[in-house]
């Protein structure tokens, strides 16, 4: 993983896509957002990094319903570390 910005500066910097993957390979649990009956849906998942694609299983329920109808969906992993006040 690469080195995280200084905690004491409030720049942003872009992740390369190099850091990207790396931080998928290293995050056991993301987020799935989507609509569902019109409303907002987040939901954790537990998901793997393979090939360039994020893979997660699912039965049938909510997730499974906005892939089958090809819904547009957000993935999502972070970290926070509260005592530095910092993340990625």
């Amino acid at each position: 993983m690469s080195s995280q910005p200084d905690p004491t500066t409030s720049a942003l910097h872009e992740l390369s896509e190099e850091e990207c993957e790396a931080l998928l390979d290293q995050v056991p649990v993301g987020r799935v957002a989507f609509v569902f009956a019109t409303q907002p849906v987040v939901l954790p998942v537990n998901y793997r990094w393979v090939e360039g694609e994020v893979l997660f299983r699912t039965f049938t329920g909510q997730k499974f319903h906005a892939a089958k109808t090809q819904q547009p969906v957000a993935f999502e992993i972070d970290e926070w570390d509260a005592e530095l006040r910092s993340g990625w």
